[in-house]
């Protein structure tokens, strides 16, 4: 079976349909040479003359003629499937988000942009590490804290009030913020509000350093739920678990809560283009309790 370089055929397609190789140069952005030596490999290739050439101008030989149509054909179905796939991947959102917003808040959740936007698909990916846009195949990401790269369009997803909370077991045993000494505290340790901002902010002395320490809210928050101590989160993440009452805040409303505004939604400014981005821009800045567009570092309360 003889080897027919591919890259010649839209060259034979656009000169057979302009029966000109100067015409077929210019819509292929190639000089009128490059169409000629192409079309005489093909020729050489195929073993047989596609063209007669003459000072009157090209026609197609009887081969020529035979092999136009199904090449014709073939060249509307690899651009129709290109295009199919194209326009497919407009409507998937890759999405990359830190992991504890990712499994407590975002997941919950998106069934209702779906639903909202049918034909979108999403895939997601979590992991610390934010995105680096020049490199990575991602959208959009949702990250803890503000990244350093340029040129992103940055938005806030609200302020999180950071509560300790608890099983309601054992936040019986809670009357005092100073009763928080004697059983054991969960430290989230990438969080910007620890323990000791929270018990100044209270006025009271911090007790000695936690003893149980996670990497990642979500585990903190799981830990709390099993009844291993209380962890100091934002509510935000933890509103299934307070909702559902596996979690209390033994202190809402007698004591100063902290705050914090670490998670930003980002994304090359380029990709506002993309009615996929937009979407899902608008719904998630609509979901949050105070939405707006940033270029200002973290804020949380004095301490």
């Amino acid at each position: 079976m003889r080897r027919i370089p591919i890259g010649a055929m839209p060259v034979f397609e656009a000169a057979a349909r302009h029966l000109s190789f100067k015409t077929a140069a210019h819509e292929l952005n190639l000089s009128p040479s490059a169409v000629s030596h192409a079309i005489t490999k093909l020729e050489k290739d195929l073993g047989t003359l596609l063209f007669d050439r003459s000072r009157q101008g090209l026609t197609l030989t009887p081969d020529g003629l035979m092999f136009q149509p199904p090449i014709v054909e073939a060249l509307g179905l690899m651009r129709g499937a290109v295009d199919a796939l194209s326009a497919r991947q407009s409507l998937v959102l890759r999405l990359h988000s830190s992991p504890s917003f990712a499994a407590l808040w975002l997941a919950p959740r998106l069934n209702a942009f779906l639903a909202e936007n049918p034909g979108f698909e999403v895939t997601i990916s979590a992991d610390p590490e934010p995105v680096h846009f020049a490199h990575d195949q991602f959208d959009v990401d949702i990250v803890y804290g503000l990244p350093e790269q340029e040129g992103l369009a940055i938005h806030s997803l609200g302020t999180a009030e950071i509560q300790p909370m608890c099983t309601p077991a054992l936040a019986e045993k809670l009357d005092r913020i100073e009763d928080l000494h004697t059983v054991p505290l969960i430290r989230s340790m990438i969080k910007t509000v620890s323990w000791p901002d929270w018990f100044r902010a209270n006025g009271v002395p911090s007790p000695p350093p936690p003893t149980i320490r996670f990497d990642r809210s979500f585990m903190a928050i799981a830990a709390a739920v099993d009844g291993m101590g209380v962890c100091l989160e934002g509510i935000q993440l933890a509103e299934r678990d307070l909702a559902a009452g596996r979690l209390v805040l033994p202190f809402a409303g007698r004591s100063m809560p902290v705050f914090e505004a670490n998670h930003f939604l980002v994304y090359p400014q380029r990709n506002e283009r993309r009615p996929v981005v937009r979407a899902f821009r608008d719904w998630l800045l609509a979901k949050v309790t105070t939405p707006q567009a940033v270029v200002d570092p973290v804020c949380q309360a004095e301490s």
